[in-house]
Formats: structure tokens, sequence, C-alpha cells
């Protein structure tokens, strides 16, 4: 299965093309604008240096907030409008979640984790998240 994720929440972005659990292109993405310009081209980019196309995937994954709210909105439109012309499943994931995931794979010896976002105005994006076998939990 060849998967393309991406995260556009925040202006750090990532962007993973992978072959079940062989990463293929894994692309950190800082953008200073918006991801409108940037994100198709980049994506048929990671395509190209897979030698791929965009009918090869099989599905799609992307980041579903919280962040900014233009990233969030550019991202979940740009894949679904993706997996629908293309005809393959979309799956979103929670920003916190996959964080407390990566977290907790980092560090096995920990149970809990408690990532966070800037949500900007002072304010904070956070979750308590909790191993449980090979998933995390919300608390």
């Amino acid at each position: 299965m060849i998967c393309l994720a991406l995260d556009t929440c925040t202006n750090w972005g990532r962007f993973t093309l992978a072959r079940g659990a062989d990463v293929l292109v894994d692309r950190p993405h800082n953008v200073t604008g918006s991801y409108a310009d940037s994100l198709l081209p980049l994506l048929d980019g990671m395509l190209e240096e897979a030698g791929l196309a965009r009918t090869d995937l099989d599905a799609l994954a992307v980041a579903r907030g919280p962040g900014s709210f233009t990233g969030v909105r550019i991202g979940v439109a740009t894949v679904k409008g993706l997996a629908f012309g293309l005809g393959v499943p979309l799956y979103a994931v929670s920003t916190l979640e996959a964080m407390a995931a990566a977290m907790l794979l980092e560090r096995p010896d920990r149970d809990w984790a408690v990532p966070s976002l800037d949500a900007r105005r002072g304010e904070l994006f956070a979750g308590v998240y909790r191993r449980r076998g090979a998933w995390v939990e919300v608390v």
C-alpha cells in the first residue's frame, strides 16, 4: 500500500510518502506564507522523486488539527479532492494524537504524553494521552 501523509497544521509541515512501513520520501517544509501555492508542487515533486504518479497512491492521510485554521483547511481540502478524484480512502488524524504517539514511541519507558501547540494569542492547544498497547488514547 502506498500512502501519502501530510500535516499542514503549523508553519513546519511534514510530508511523507510510504510503501507499507518503508518511508520512500519524508520532507519537512517550513512555510513562511500559505501552503496554497506550494502544496501541490511539493507533493508532485515527492511522487516524482519516488518514481510514482498520483494514480499509484492507495491511500491518503492528513492531520486534521488542531492548528492553523487556514493550514488545516488547505491540507484537508487538498487531500479530500485528491482522494475523491483518485477513488482512494482518506484518513484524518489528530495532530495532538500523532504527536503523543511519536513521543511515546521515542520513550518506551513512558506511559503518558502531554503534547502541545501554540494556538497564538496567548493560548495553547494541548492534550493528555496514555499508552494503550500499540495505540494512544486521550484521557
